[in-house]
């Protein structure tokens, strides 16, 4: 789908987009990036995946974007695994998987198109330890015997989907609210599930396309553990 001098043109607007996050790429992570912006773009065409046809403003708007969350995924506890909710067209959950493959990756979108397309996304990039499902998540919650380290909520409202979160949330567990402006996380929804902001991370997208805010929600009682031991 990309000439020559495009793809030269794209790698080089990725790395230095990245760079400008804060965000070191390889020339690995790079390939798998525009691989998978190739995919998108293709079946873009027949599934409404992201508004947004310009492939520049897909890398800093939704690729570089879902990459800001690597600086809450931490690496020092074990064994990491994520649940992306609401994934769409896979974003943050592929893109994190690219510059994280130890991740386990569960992405649940419950639309079948899009499902599809994060399967073809997962077999051409060959992601392991990475599935899809289209069930809704409060089958989901009840159903998978499973908890995860991290959570990602991107393009919902969080507070709906909190009473879920909490049952699939590992002891130690972090959700991950990915948000275009400072909203309000309602505070009844807070304490109704027993969940409290931990940590607020504001950045600005290269290039001028907007600033963004990152929310870690923990536990309250793992919070202020957290937080003590910080101090």
């Amino acid at each position: 789908m990309f000439h020559v001098e495009q793809i030269r043109s794209l790698r080089h607007f990725l790395l230095s987009s990245a760079e400008q996050l804060g965000v070191i790429l390889s020339e690995h992570h790079v390939s798998r990036l525009l691989c998978y912006l190739r995919e998108l773009l293709v079946w873009n065409r027949k599934v409404n995946l992201t508004g947004s046809t310009d492939p520049h403003e897909i890398v800093v708007k939704h690729i570089l974007d879902s990459l800001a969350g690597l600086k809450a995924i931490c690496s020092d506890r074990g064994e990491v695994s994520l649940l992306d909710i609401g994934s769409g067209a896979g974003f943050p959950g592929v893109p994190l998987k690219i510059l994280r493959p130890d991740i386990k990756l569960v992405l649940l979108e419950s639309n079948h198109k899009k499902a599809a397309f994060l399967r073809q996304v997962i077999g051409v990039l060959q992601l392991q330890s990475t599935v899809v499902t289209s069930e809704p998540l409060e089958d989901f919650a009840v159903h998978r015997n499973q908890s995860f380290t991290h959570i990602t909520v991107r393009a919902l409202r969080p507070e709906p989907h909190f009473r879920f979160i909490v049952q699939l949330l590992s002891p130690n567990g972090r959700l991950i609210v990915y948000q275009s402006k400072m909203q309000v996380i309602d505070d009844q929804a807070l304490q109704e599930t027993g969940l409290m902001i931990d940590q607020e991370i504001l950045y600005s997208l290269p290039y001028g396309m907007g600033k963004r805010f990152l929310r870690i929600l923990m536990s309250h009682s793992l919070c202020s553990t957290w937080n003590n031991n910080k101090n």
